[in-house]
């Protein structure tokens, strides 16, 4: 799906980042260019190293690019965040009760406490989390921390949600569930979402389109769109023809690239 530069959500043109080194410079990114629509689910899969983590960090405004622009457009019907950033580990304030971390960024912002815990208990339902509002994060499973984190994420209603890896680190039966839940939060909401992820799979399961990363320096080498409906049941798709050939598809891509990369080390 090509998206017209001047109605995208975020545009990114030219994008290099070079971080300076006592020794030597190092170029993590090189001349990316991508668009993404406003409501669009897109996904980011690359090797180690390719520089995904440090583009979403550009996006999120944590990072600041070498060359190049990277703007996000406000639609002006939020009083939220222009964005939020959800990372692989989840970032949960140990002393403060599960309700009062999905609620902290309204807090931060002013919100009344009765507005932002009834925000906050709502998006806790959703999440299957509600007998657990009083709990501290101590006390929860790495699961249930993680679906926590998303919930606060949704919670200080962002325009554009910027996730690195969410679900790395659960497992496969977690994964499946938190998967389904994001999938549902981000259908009732249609937020902006860049999602980076090591998974085929996840990347097909949860993105309207998947962006392939190249290595040494990052790029992007190939946008593909996903030709599956909308809702989607994750187990359904899986049997699909297609689902199993562009899965086969993006690996070689990787694959390809992980050999060149040793190459290029080799030398």
């Amino acid at each position: 799906m090509a998206v017209a530069a001047m109605s995208a959500k975020i545009a990114i043109e030219g994008l290099s980042k070079i971080f300076e080194g006592r020794e030597r410079d190092f170029q993590a990114l090189d001349n990316i260019s991508l668009t993404v629509a406003d409501g669009e689910f897109v996904s980011i899969v690359g090797p180690s190293g390719c520089g995904k983590t440090t583009l979403l960090r550009i996006m999120a405004g944590l990072e600041t690019p070498s060359h190049g622009r990277m703007a996000m457009r406000r639609s002006g019907k939020s009083s939220g965040p222009i964005s939020a950033m959800v990372f692989q580990e989840h970032s949960l304030y140990p002393w403060l009760r599960v309700i009062d971390n999905v609620a902290f960024g309204l807090e931060m912002r002013g919100v009344p406490k009765a507005e932002r815990h009834e925000r906050a208990n709502v998006l806790l339902q959703m999440v299957g989390l509600s007998k657990f509002s009083r709990h501290y994060p101590g006390q929860l499973s790495g699961g249930m921390k993680q679906r926590v984190s998303i919930a606060r994420a949704f919670a200080n209603d962002p325009e554009i949600l910027l996730m690195d890896e969410p679900l790395a680190a659960l497992d496969a039966q977690n994964k499946v569930l938190v998967q389904d839940e994001l999938l549902r939060l981000w259908e009732m909401t249609k937020k902006t979402v860049v999602y980076i992820t090591h998974s085929i799979d996840e990347a097909l399961l949860l993105g309207d389109r998947v962006v392939i990363m190249g290595s040494l320096p990052g790029r992007i080498t190939e946008v593909l769109d996903v030709p599956f409906g909308r809702p989607r049941d994750l187990i359904d798709i899986r049997a699909e023809k297609a689902f199993s050939e562009i899965s086969v598809h993006i690996w070689h891509s990787l694959e390809a690239e992980v050999l060149r990369a040793r190459t290029l080390d080799l030398h």
